[in-house]
């Protein structure tokens, strides 16, 4: 299901609007975020295809569900309100079908896709410290569509990723040793 590390091309938006949220991120907290998210979206990735084989077992779908929720505030933390923004967008839809017992399906599985993907395009562009940053505005109102009952836009799997460069985005030093959990960090 999920194709988690293949890129998918992506236009430039133009520099007018290129939001200031990335040129305040603290090197050190993004550091330490960049580990966590890789860690959460390896997690919802198993936990997507462990529910596309038992699509009425919750539990994946709340792994799912929390792992969106810790990508949010995460991000949030060090200053990616955009990327919270779609974080928030993707636990809201879980929570929606944890609420109503929900099963799992194409639509929700293909927004879980897009949303897992577009995270982790940006997860490595934040790496790199070079290239563009990622417009969640596309998995945003995806999510909202699917909360409001409507199917998943074709669109949506199939376009290619919005972005915006952001050259503001520091190059991370590597590290000697690990740092620990976000929380650690700020505690």
């Amino acid at each position: 299901l999920l194709t988690a590390g293949v890129p998918l091309p992506a236009p430039e938006l133009p520099a007018a609007e290129l939001p200031a949220d990335d040129a305040d991120i603290d090197s050190e907290l993004l550091e330490i975020f960049l580990g966590e998210a890789d860690e959460v979206l390896e997690a919802i990735a198993e936990h997507v295809r462990l529910s596309a084989a038992s699509p009425r077992d919750q539990d994946h779908l709340t792994t799912m569900r929390r792992g969106f929720h810790t990508l949010k505030g995460s991000s949030r933390m060090v200053g990616l309100n955009e990327f919270g923004e779609a974080g928030w967008a993707m636990e809201q839809v879980l929570n929606l079908w944890l609420g109503e017992e929900r099963a799992g399906d194409g639509d929700l599985y293909g927004l879980i896709e897009r949303a897992h993907g577009q995270m982790h395009e940006w997860v490595e562009r934040l790496r790199s410290g070079k290239g563009p940053r990622i417009d969640p505005t596309a998995i945003v109102e995806a999510a909202a569509a699917l909360r409001r009952g409507e199917p998943l836009p074709e669109a949506v799997s199939a376009e290619p990723i919005p972005v915006v460069d952001v050259a503001a985005v520091p190059a991370i030093e590597a590290m000697d040793e690990p740092i620990g959990t976000l929380r650690d960090a700020i505690e």
